[in-house]
């Protein structure tokens, strides 16, 4: 499920790689409009599915997606780090403290840092 105002291609991009859970747009870029941060949450259909560890699933999680040419997902772990990588793009306060620890299934579970 997507909410906010994604403009079509991002909505068709974040389709392919989610199902059974909820992307947020919870800001776009004050620099580049191609580059919005995001909020992804389990849903309930994530949360009774057979997921042997649930407490490596977090409760929510933040990204910023961008394009130059391609779709570009990078995680977000702390206001700190959205600053660093992003800086001037968003306003404070958009990113809880601390991210929650853990992976997160699907599209997800191979990007670490």
């Amino acid at each position: 499920m997507l909410q906010g105002d994604f403009e079509c291609e991002e909505a068709a991009h974040l389709r392919q790689g989610f199902d059974h859970c909820c992307v947020e747009l919870v800001a776009r870029s004050q620099v580049d409009a191609s580059i919005v941060l995001i909020r992804w949450a389990p849903t309930s259909d994530e949360e009774t599915s057979n997921i042997t560890d649930r407490w490596r699933v977090p409760l929510h999680a933040y990204y910023v997606l961008s394009r130059r040419g391609d779709y570009d997902l990078t995680p977000i772990h702390s206001a700190r780090d959205l600053n660093d990588l992003f800086p001037g793009h968003f306003d404070a306060g958009l990113v809880d403290e601390p991210r929650p620890a853990g992976c997160l299934p699907g599209v997800f579970a191979g990007l670490r840092r």
